[in-house]
């Protein structure tokens, strides 16, 4: 088992430097930036697991971000 380590997240998005949220982008490890974290599923459905898994740029790992002012509790 591997040691436990925090995570401080960091978005990426390699299409816009200036990370324009609109379309989909990453959330990488500031630690190690070869780690991310990916929809371990793959589906969009509540209680899905995500995990911090190595950084290759599937889909499971593209995030789609809101914000804060947009999210709504879910009935």
């Amino acid at each position: 088992m591997a040691p436990e380590v925090s995570l401080t997240p960091e978005v990426y998005h390699p299409a816009d430097p200036k990370r324009d949220y609109s379309s989909p982008g990453f959330i990488l490890s500031i630690a190690d930036n070869k780690l991310c974290i990916d929809n371990k599923t793959r589906v969009t459905k509540d209680g899905n697991s995500t995990w911090l898994y190595q950084f290759s740029r599937p889909v499971a790992q593209q995030w789609n971000f809101v914000p804060l002012t947009e999210l709504r509790v879910a009935e």
